[in-house]
């Protein structure tokens, strides 16, 4: 847009500019595994020792308010223990226990409560968090927003204006982890970043 003689000409130009937006969520989903593991001089030793673990295991999760929906178990596998440990004699029994919680802060309790419990293996917990689509969703709605203040910033008025294209990317999936001073995971960050083509008058 300029000006010849006192009258306003407007010329379609196209600007590119980028905006950001970031969303700021506790992080309220904890996943983690637990493996048993029993030994028998005979199969049915062996599975019954260990289906009496898994139910140890899930009598400890509803002692700490774990519901039952949020826990799953594999059906015990029993093979001979030579197919573990060469020159074993008799045989192993095993199954895994996948537990969720949105009690993230006491993750490193509940595992020592696994182990004590009789756990053989707890996996390291997995943390994250939920209805990450509806956040991704507001992440994007900040970053056009951000970059409509960019193109009002770099030509210097509010234009008439047209979207051209858009490119984007974002932390999606791999969220920015945010952890307090101890280490544990208090949050994540979601952000999404957008390069907006406009043409403006």
């Amino acid at each position: 847009m300029f000006i010849v003689g006192g009258v306003w000409i407007f010329s379609p130009a196209e600007v590119t500019v980028v905006g950001t937006g970031i969303v700021t969520v506790p992080a309220n989903l904890a996943t983690f595994s637990v493996t048993v593991v029993a030994t028998g001089d005979d199969p049915a030793t062996a599975l019954v020792s260990a289906r009496d673990k898994v139910k140890n295991i899930r009598t400890v999760l509803t002692s700490i308010n774990i519901a039952p929906e949020s826990v799953a178990s594999t059906e015990v596998g029993v093979v001979p223990a030579s197919a573990t440990v060469v020159g074993a004699k008799g045989y192993q029994a095993s199954s895994t226990v996948t537990v969720k919680t949105s009690n993230v802060a006491m993750v490193g309790e509940m595992v020592v409560k696994m182990y004590e419990a009789g756990a053989s293996i707890v996996s390291q917990p997995s943390i994250s968090f939920e209805k990450q689509t509806e956040l991704e969703q507001e992440a994007t709605k900040k970053a056009m927003d951000s970059a409509k203040d960019q193109l009002k910033a770099t030509v210097g008025f509010r234009p008439l204006k047209k979207i051209m294209s858009v490119e984007q990317a974002s932390s999606g999936s791999n969220a920015g982890l945010i952890q307090n001073t101890d280490g544990q995971a208090s949050g994540f960050e979601v952000a999404k970043v957008v390069s907006v083509t406009y043409r403006v008058w």
